[in-house]
Formats: structure tokens, C-alpha cells, sequence
């Protein structure tokens, strides 16, 4: 959900699903799909093994991309955190702050700690 939130503006719960689906969806979807057709390609080994294998992978990924967009992206939705609650960064800057971190500023603390896109 930090995903949602841009420099200064707090984006809305559902502002922020969305934000967060259109960034990390397509990627997600790409790791299950790889997943699922290495999964088929084990259902044509003769050694049984494997095949339960690969029906067990099948599964797996498939209950947990429903689960994903169905039922986890939803709820984000429906009861994500909103504003500046859950902001871990926020969090660990002001720790750091607080014990003191080689003689930097405030300032330079959150300048130097910032995540790069």
C-alpha cells in the first residue's frame, strides 16, 4: 500500500489498491503464470513423483493467485490501512533520529535514508 502514497499526498484506500494492483499486478501475474507452465510441463515426466509434483505446484499457485486478487486486494481495499498508519519507513527514520545517527541532521537522516524508485 506504500506503493499509493506519493511525496506529500495521501492517497485513499482505494486510490491506493489500485496504485498498488497497477504497479506489482503485472508482475505477480508473470511469477504465477511462469510457475503454472513449469507445473504442466511436469505432468508429462513418466515418474509419478513428478507429476503429483507438478499437480501439487498447479494448485498451490492457483489458490494463491485467487487468493491474491480475490480475497487480499479486496480486504486492502475494503479495510487497508489509511493515511500515515502502517508507514514502517516513517517509523524508522524517526528511530534513527532519535538515537542519533553519526552526527547527521534530522534532515540529512531522512535524505540519506529515502528509498530510491
Amino acid at each position: 500500500v506504500r506503493l499509493g502514497q506519493e511525496r506529500g499526498v495521501v492517497l485513499s484506500r482505494h486510490k491506493c489498491a489500485q496504485q498498488s494492483v497497477a504497479t506489482m499486478g503485472f508482475p505477480v501475474l508473470s511469477a504465477g503464470l511462469t510457475t503454472l507452465l513449469s507445473a504442466v510441463i511436469l505432468f508429462f515426466c513418466e515418474i509419478t513423483f513428478f507429476q503429483k509434483f507438478g499437480t501439487i505446484v498447479l494448485l498451490s499457485m492457483i489458490f494463491a493467485m485467487i487468493a491474491t486478487f480475490m480475497l487480499y486486494v479486496p480486504l486492502l481495499d475494503a479495510a487497508g490501512p489509511e493515511g500515515n498508519f502502517g508507514n514502517v519507513y516513517g517509523a524508522l527514520c524517526m528511530r534513527k533520529v532519535e538515537r542519533g545517527h553519526g552526527g547527521a541532521s534530522a534532515a540529512e537522516v531522512v535524505e540519506m535514508e529515502e528509498p530510491t524508485k
